[in-house]
């Protein structure tokens, strides 16, 4: 296949799977009268790294779980410690998901929030949004 039909089927960029590519994340694909030339296997790999991107991790973090894959390393240990990672987040978020909904059910968002500032659950979501990853 060529890069059109990867970009199409993966509705990722050209761009992308040469940065992709370039990044280590995708192996140096061979080129036919100077074309990447991809085989099936990179269907899944492309829309491996973009379901990663898209749920939060790095480039980094998948370039090492492919790179542990691929040199038969423990990629389920750092598989396994995202996940607990993951598991943290969605706590926190659905402890913020209840007590923003408490609010908006109560109208009382100035002094809801001071409310909700003394419980624990709302305590613990102070306490871990500055640890959950920005945006990348």
């Amino acid at each position: 296949m060529k890069i059109k039909d990867i970009a199409s089927k993966t509705d990722t960029p050209a761009s992308t799977l040469r940065y992709y590519e370039k990044r280590g994340l995708l192996p140096t694909i061979s080129r036919e009268s100077g074309q990447r030339v991809y085989g099936e296997s990179m269907l899944w790999r492309v829309n491996f790294i973009n379901a990663a991107k898209a749920t939060g991790f790095t480039l980094e973090e998948i370039k090492t779980l492919f790179q542990q894959a691929d040199n038969k390393g423990n990629w389920r240990l750092a598989a396994t410690q995202k996940l607990d990672e993951i598991q943290k987040q969605i706590l926190q978020l659905q402890n913020m998901h209840s007590a923003l909904s408490h609010v908006v059910e109560q109208d009382c968002l100035d002094d809801g929030i001071a409310m909700f500032a003394q419980k624990p659950a709302l305590s613990s979501v102070n306490r871990h949004l500055h640890n959950l990853p920005s945006s990348r």
